[in-house]
């Protein structure tokens, strides 16, 4: 039986034991000495090595694991290297008895890195699923409508496992949407005098933690009540308070696993991590004083330093003790290093096992291969892993390398590809680079473009900061090519989180902004141009009666818009409305399955037969499909939308893509592995589709996670058990 601890917050310590990057054309699996490069080792123990059993850790060689989440405990209130000034004191004074009793036998990797939306339900995801999260997916609210994690989770992976937490937030972390995965126990801490409420005791949940830790393979505690604190007008001290708190518990849960009462010593990874940091307005908050009390780090959710660096340590078999890793890691990769403790695959993991950490994970496999595709007629762009902790990722458009390692780059995703009517070719990605994230640094996520005209050149974008899962789309509409994308949507008071689309347009080799949408928690758009009209189609929700976003969360639908003049064209809905939401007098979408779609994503919109095609991804309580609906030529008029697949197991993450005329989506076959299937349709503007032939190919991949067509190939982007992800070219 497997058990494993994770935690959120912690501060330096002096010791370390940290690892320098092999030489080029050296050999990544062979980690050199600890502290060849010169980190403080005064005060380090005697046994630096292995911990407790004695032996390195391998897939599947550790016992327990159970896991604690401090949500929005920031690195400053724990294990920062300077002052706390929430707390208004010197930061290596706080977490004493963590500090006494924990980090001794742990390696403290520092800081820790939450790189994608730094919100509860944004850190959960990265941290389970092991790969980029979109926030609209993870509302707050359970039942029909709440959007699951697209991708199996760490918790679905591993048989038995156990959630734990005093909010709501978490509830939706418990069950993926993704074909076949079985949902976690989820135990809901509630207040005693109020059992519809959670619990304001965090200490609750590490008591349910402790009871669970014996009986089950895996245990993850979400601690929340300190993140409620901060949220409230209670002010920093408040906060400050909360999570030093937390210090005395977390030391004594270590103490009882590690004695001889608890029968479990030596066989618990201890983790201690946070979803999420805090945002830190300083002197910017004096306008905002509330009867006399500053809401500082009252908010969280933009790219700020303090709201990415967050405390994350390790301890238990095979762990360094004493021991401090200085390079960036992420909640990604604590994924992937869970994982690969527990002896289990998360396939969809985009991490790196943190190997410093272990005196022996030799084993674990750096990501490699391709990552994600697009295409557009003969054009490609692709993103693929370098193996290197340092530059992980790279793009490649058309064979030749834009992004690499001596770029100084972290991390390079999601590439989109665009040739215009004169031949120039365009490539569009997000990044992040590697030099920053220091505690009061920005580390945004920054948009990159350039253009092929003989040779490529780089093209400064509109915005200077982007949101973690942007991905721009792209046509041309009266000779000019437009970008539509996703609003960095910051989730401060005076900053909402709903964010929008926006458009831009390229002209004279440089970008310029044209209009904004606003829509609420809008997704990654499509765009398409008529010729009379410039289409943008995009998932987004309805808002309530009053503005706000809380019934939103369960009215997700599709609608295109004239991007022009911001029009709605036409949207699909959903059969359940709350009476509170805007969306009350419109007609549900209706199917051939006669189902409740309540959470629809993923738009696609292009020509198909003798109209438009508008395709989407829907989501019902315990399936998930593609829809297609037909719209006439101009996009004026649309039909009633057709069911493509009764499976019920389409791929919730992979895009469905239109091209050559053509439908394309992912599933997962009856024979288990990963499925592309297309439908050729034809269209007759008054009455919709009429007539269309489809068919699916088996990949023999265990797993798919992107779709590509164009130029007569269709591209999926899969992998085998225990291998590379790789480009696979489907034939039906």
């Amino acid at each position: 039986m497997r058990t494993f601890l994770l935690f959120a917050t912690w501060s330096c310590v002096s010791v370390c034991s940290r690892m320098i990057d092999p030489p080029q054309g050296a050999d990544s699996d062979a980690l050199t000495d600890p502290c060849a490069d010169g980190c403080d080792t005064s005060g380090t123990p005697d046994d630096t090595g292995d911990s407790g059993s004695g032996s390195g850790v391998g897939p599947g060689t550790v016992e327990h694991v159970v896991v604690l989440v401090l949500d929005g405990v920031r690195l400053d209130e724990t294990f920062g290297s300077s002052d706390s000034n929430a707390a208004g004191v010197a930061t290596d004074t706080l977490w004493m008895p963590v500090k006494d009793t924990l980090l001794p036998d742990a390696t403290l990797v520092l800081p820790g890195n939450a790189i994608g939306f730094t919100g509860t339900t944004g850190g959960l995801g990265d941290l389970l699923t092991g790969g980029r999260t979109r926030e609209a997916d993870l509302p707050i609210v359970a039942g029909v409508g709440s959007y699951r994690p697209d991708r199996p989770t760490l918790l679905e992976t591993v048989s038995g496992a156990q959630l734990i937490a005093n909010g709501d937030a978490p509830a939706a972390l418990a069950e993926s949407v993704y074909p076949g995965a079985n949902g976690a126990s989820y135990a809901f801490i509630s207040d005693p005098a109020a059992a519809d409420a959670p619990s304001p005791d965090d200490t609750d949940v590490i008591d349910a933690v402790k009871a669970a830790a014996a009986g089950s393979p895996l245990v993850v505690g979400v601690i929340q009540a300190v993140d409620r604190t901060a949220h409230g007008s209670a002010g920093a001290g408040a906060y400050a308070e909360a999570s030093e708190n937390l210090a005395q518990p977390i030391a004594d849960l270590w103490t009882w696993i590690q004695s001889d009462a608890s029968g479990l010593k030596d066989t618990v990874l201890l983790v201690v991590v946070a979803d999420h940091g805090r945002h830190r307005w300083g002197d910017e908050f004096d306008a905002r004083n509330v009867d006399g009390i500053l809401w500082d780090y009252a908010d969280h959710g933009d790219q700020c330093g303090g709201c990415r660096a967050v405390p994350m340590l390790l301890a238990g078999p095979g762990v360094h003790r004493g021991a401090t890793v200085e390079r960036k890691y992420t909640l990604e990769d604590l994924a992937a290093t869970l994982a690969f403790a527990l002896g289990v695959e998360l396939p969809y993991a985009d991490g790196m096992v943190i190997r410093e950490a272990f005196g022996d994970a030799s084993t674990a496999l750096d990501r490699d291969g391709m990552a994600q595709i697009d295409r557009r007629g003969d054009h490609q762009a692709e993103q693929r892993w370098t193996g290197s902790s340092v530059a992980r990722s790279g793009i490649v458009v058309d064979g030749q390398q834009l992004v690499q390692e001596a770029d100084g780059t972290f991390l390079a995703e999601d590439p989109v590809v665009f040739a215009d009517s004169t031949g120039a070719v365009l490539a569009c990605w997000r990044e992040v680079e590697v030099g920053l994230a220091a505690a009061e640094i920005d580390w945004p996520w920054t948009p990159a473009c350039q253009q092929y005209d003989g040779s490529w050149t780089k093209v400064g974008f509109v915005d200077a900061q982007v949101a973690p899962d942007w991905r721009p789309a792209l046509a041309e509409h009266g000779g000019v090519v437009t970008a539509a994308y996703a609003k960095d949507a910051r989730q401060h008071d005076d900053s909402p989180r709903g964010g929008g689309i926006a458009l831009a347009k390229l002209e004279g080799g440089a970008w310029s902004a044209i209009t904004d949408l606003d829509l609420l928690v809008p997704g990654t758009p499509a765009l398409h141009s008529t010729g009379e009209r410039l289409l943008l189609a995009v998932a987004h929700s309805d808002s309530s009666a009053d503005g706000t976003l809380s019934a939103a969360r369960y009215t997700r639908h599709v609608s295109v818009f004239d991007a022009q003049n911001g029009s709605e064209l036409y949207r699909t809905v959903t059969e359940t409305c709350p009476a509170a939401a805007d969306c009350v007098d419109r007609a549900p979408t209706t199917d051939d399955g006669g189902l409740d779609w309540a959470r629809m994503e993923l738009p696609a919109l292009g020509p198909v037969g003798d109209g438009l095609g508008l395709a989407w991804v829907s989501h019902g309580d315990d399936v998930v499909t593609v829809h297609l609906a037909a719209g006439s030529p101009s996009g004026a008029e649309w039909a009633t939308p057709l069911r493509l697949d009764s499976s019920g197991k389409v791929l919730p993450a992979v895009a469905p893509v239109i091209a050559d005329g053509v439908v394309y989506w992912a599933r997962i076959g009856s024979a288990g592995t990963a499925e592309v299937c297309r439908y050729s349709p034809t269209v007759a503007t008054d009455t919709g589709v009429v007539a269309g032939v489809s068919g699916c190919a088996d990949t023999g991949s265990s797993a798919l996670r992107d779709l590509a067509a164009g130029g007569g190939e269709v591209l999926a982007v899969a992998k085998a058990a225990g291998a590379e992800w790789k480009t696979v070219t489907v034939a039906f």
